[in-house]
């Protein structure tokens, strides 16, 4: 018999050292991906809105005189500056690697959402889910 393996048969395959099994995709994930996009398009928002507060002082002064000119301008102001960053995180943090990188720039992501009242009825469950051992699995950790 020779060495050589039979050119009739199959190839056998071994898996090399760096050989992973494909991740089972965890619930939570396709919940975090909606958060995402809700989150995105809302700081989106804010920044249009800020934009338009912007360009509209003088109307917005007209319509309502009590209303502070150096107050519109402010939130003209700030929710660029916070609105555009934010909606750049929350559309690139989907997207990231499933690494441990990208697990807590879930969890930052989460946090940052849990600064509000609003969102915390999303945001408590889905951090729960998030640190479970199932998504840690996902994420290679």
């Amino acid at each position: 018999m020779s060495d050589y393996p039979s050119p009739y048969q199959p190839p056998s395959y071994q898996p090399g050292p760096n050989f992973q099994q494909p991740r089972e995709k965890p619930g939570v994930w396709v919940w975090y991906v909606i958060y995402c996009v809700f989150m995105a398009l809302l700081y989106v928002a804010c920044t249009v809105g800020g934009v338009l507060l912007l360009m509209f002082t003088d109307e917005i002064i007209e319509a309502d005189p009590s209303v502070d000119a150096m107050e519109i301008k402010a939130y003209g102001v700030i929710l660029p500056i916070v609105g555009a960053p934010l909606s750049l995180f929350y559309s690139i943090a989907p997207f990231l690697p499933k690494n441990r990188v990208g697990w807590i720039v879930g969890i930052v992501a989460i946090g940052i959402g849990m600064t509000s009242a609003c969102c915390m009825p999303v945001t408590i469950p889905l951090l729960i889910f998030w640190i479970n051992e199932r998504t840690r699995k996902f994420f290679g950790m």
